[in-house]
Formats: structure tokens, sequence, C-alpha cells
């Protein structure tokens, strides 16, 4: 890890703990296509209703990292949509960890080639591969064909991984069709990847949640390969605990490709727009103070940003 980070990570911290708007996590969707038709998904469909379209060029995206990096964040989440769509994500990647940013690419995996892998691993401090489920449940969920096309994708990762440049970590989304295949999938995995990610499917309806999750969610405890902390993975999932430790605007923001900030990567409400104006400027203006206030009244979520990244700042360092 690089001694830049590190300083803008604490900086970042200190900040927030004095409710300044410094965000400690940017989502940059530099699109909201993709390739694939997720059973679950609801980004894309969301972006049309909200009529937000795939504006950003080359340079808009360089310039909103360079916005990014001005205010103090330490870490850029590349996601979509499809980021890998994107023939110029892996410069992105470089771009972010060039201005001493922890950088994370998001993405299903399937155009992940050999050539692209190699980039992608010097590119990206962290690649979040999208898994839900063994083959057949995963191409249920995703598509026919894609689990052969995401498990390629990640051992060329892995092959030119061997110096441990990048963090390579699963996303699962948990619903209904793969509740059943979480110990499973982490099994399979263990030797591929750093650990997984679950993640409770958010509805209109609320958090996705089985008996079979408790059973799973207690032996995966017990197990280190996960991705997930003890305080997320223990118990009943809760809506609650979503509203408890949510904080959009202050701890993270999401940048959409049309250039506006929003601070959730999931309601797209608009905070402004960096081709107006500044990210700094935006992030002290009175709108984004009155949409973070309004986030008090919503249902809540179980997305990772929501509870582990606040569950961390939140902490006491003294205990």
């Amino acid at each position: 890890m690089r001694p830049r980070f590190y300083a803008k990570a604490v900086k970042a911290y200190l900040l927030y703990r004095l409710n300044k708007n410094v965000p400690f996590i940017a989502h940059l969707h530099i699109n909201l296509s993709c390739n694939l038709t997720c059973k679950h998904c609801s980004i894309v469909q969301h972006a049309r209703k909200k009529k937000i379209s795939n504006l950003f060029s080359k340079e808009d995206i360089l310039s909103a990292i360079d916005e990014i990096s001005k205010v103090g964040t330490p870490i850029v989440s590349v996601i979509g949509g499809e980021p890998m769509l994107d023939k110029n994500t892996e410069e992105f990647g470089k771009r972010i960890k060039s201005k001493g940013m922890y950088s994370i690419l998001t993405t299903n995996g399937t155009f992940l080639t050999e050539e692209r892998a190699k980039k992608v691993v010097e590119s990206f401090d962290c690649v979040r591969i999208s898994v839900d489920g063994l083959k057949e449940t995963h191409d249920l969920i995703r598509g026919k064909g894609n689990f052969e096309k995401t498990l390629r994708g990640i051992e060329y990762l892995n092959s030119f991984n061997k110096r441990n440049k990048s963090k390579i970590m699963l996303n699962f989304v948990v619903q209904k069709d793969n509740e059943k295949e979480m110990e499973a999938v982490q099994e399979f995995f263990k030797d591929k990847c750093e650990g997984v990610t679950f993640i409770p499917h958010s509805t209109s309806n609320g958090i996705y949640h089985s008996k079979n999750i408790d059973s799973s969610w207690k032996n995966l405890n017990m197990n280190k390969k996960t991705g997930n902390t003890d305080d997320f993975i223990s118990g009943k999932p809760s809506l609650e605990l979503g509203k408890l430790y949510c904080d959009g605007g202050r701890s993270k923001i999401s940048i959409l490709p049309n250039g506006d900030v929003s601070p959730c990567l999931l309601t797209f409400n608009k905070m402004g727009n960096l081709s107006k104006k500044g990210l700094k400027s935006i992030l002290n203006s009175e709108k984004p103070e009155s949409l973070k206030k309004s986030i008090k009244n919503c249902e809540g979520c179980y997305n990772v940003c929501t509870t582990q990244l606040n569950q961390v700042l939140n902490m006491n360092p003294l205990k």
C-alpha cells in the first residue's frame, strides 16, 4: 500500500469525525450500460427512468478523478453499468493511483481477456468480480455461458497477479435463487480470490432473508476467507442497520456519467453537476445538506458501502 493513500485515508477519517464534507469513497460510474441483464439489478433501468445518459468523455472522467482527489477522498471505485465496456478503464485506474488514491474496479468479469486482465492488475489496487452462484445458478441469474467467461477472467487475473499487485475479491448478491450456494461459492473460489462479500438483495419489499442465510452466515462467520465483518454477517439482516450506518453524501458519494453527483449509488438523487460546479463547491452547498437529511427517511439497504464502510468510520479508535 502506498504512503500517499494512507495519508489521505487518515486525513479523510479525521475530517469525517469533525463533520467535514470529505467523502471517504467515491463511486465513479463511467457508464450505465451493461452487456448482461441480471435478474436482481435495477441500476440500468433506474438510470433510464431518471433519464440519465452516458455523456462522459474520456477527458470528463479523468477530470472527475482529479476533482475527487482535490477534495481529499482516499478511495475511488470505478463501476457501471459494466465499466469494462470502456476501452479506457485501465487508464482511469492508473490515474486514480497516480493521485495517491486507492483504486477499485467492480466488474462482471466477462471482458477480462488475457490482455486486459494484465492491464487491470497493474491499474487497480482491488478488483471485485460479481459471482452469484456456481455455474448453473450464476448462469440462471446472469445469463447462459457467463460463469465460464467470468471464471476465465478470474484465472487470467491470478496469472498476472503473482506479486499480489491487486486484491481480487468477489461480490455475491444473496437472493432466493442462490441462497443455498453461499458456502459452496466460498469453498470453490477460496484459492482464486482473497474473500467473498455477501450482500443480501435489497428490494422494494425490504432485505431478502431466509433461514438458509442465517445458517450459512453462522458458518461463514467462522471462516476468515469471507470479506465480511462480524457485525455484518452475524444475526438477522436488518433495514435498521442500514439506516443506522448510512451516511450518503458525507462518507460516500456517487458520480454519474452525465456529471451528476449523488449521495447514493442506488437513488441517483442530484446534489449538483460537475459541468457546472467543482466537486468541493457541490459538497459544501446547501442542496447536499438537505439531501443528506432526506436519507434519514430512506428505508435502508444492506450494501457494503452502507454497512462495512460506515461501521469503520464510526468506530471509536480508543476502544
